[in-house]
């Protein structure tokens, strides 16, 4: 009789079990809600603030838990990537790397070959934050300065403030603050 494979999610992380394989089955259950636009992680919440803080509006002007085609796998089935933020205007990717989920196994090496791949294949531009950058004195920098650079790539720089639908930030306070970056 062949052997069922049984998901990651529906196995019991045993004390029997390799300290690997408990915790794959406790990340799989934990992350199966990851996927919920809705829903965001504590390394999320103050990107998806500081967004909505820069005047961009959620659903419009960035996209959070965006689901894009990878590759073909090995069975010629479609491999997608989830993009924790996203904004289409400067095809710009920001990635939320949590302590634990980035630290284990091979991850940091299979996110350069994903990004490199994004940049490839859709000519996107991925950035990484983890928890040391989303505290609040570093991400506005982090995040204001990489929009910028990213409008400068695409030649967005002469209009920078078209990007922005909402009040919250002045076209002249935009405008000083890519001086000051570029």
């Amino acid at each position: 009789m062949p052997k069922i494979a049984i998901p990651l999610n529906e196995q019991i992380a045993s004390p029997s079990l390799d300290w690997k394989t408990r915790f794959r089955i406790i990340a799989s259950k934990a992350s199966m809600r990851n996927r919920d636009p809705s829903s965001y992680s504590t390394t999320e919440l103050p990107i998806r603030n500081e967004l909505l803080n820069l005047g961009l509006r959620e659903g419009i002007d960035f996209i959070h838990e965006y689901r894009v085609l990878g590759y073909k796998g090995e069975r010629k089935q479609n491999v997608y990537f989830w993009l924790d933020f996203y904004i289409p205007s400067l095809k710009l990717a920001i990635e939320a790397d949590g302590e634990i989920w980035h630290t284990f196994f091979d991850t940091a090496r299979r996110d350069r070959k994903r990004d490199r791949l994004l940049r490839r294949k859709y000519g996107m531009k991925v950035i990484r934050m983890n928890s040391f950058d989303v505290r609040a004195i570093r991400i506005r920098a982090k995040i204001t300065k990489v929009i910028f650079e990213r409008c400068v790539e695409l030649d967005l720089s002469s209009r920078p403030h078209q990007l922005y639908s909402t009040r919250k930030v002045s076209e002249s306070d935009l405008s000083s603050i890519l001086i000051k970056l570029v």
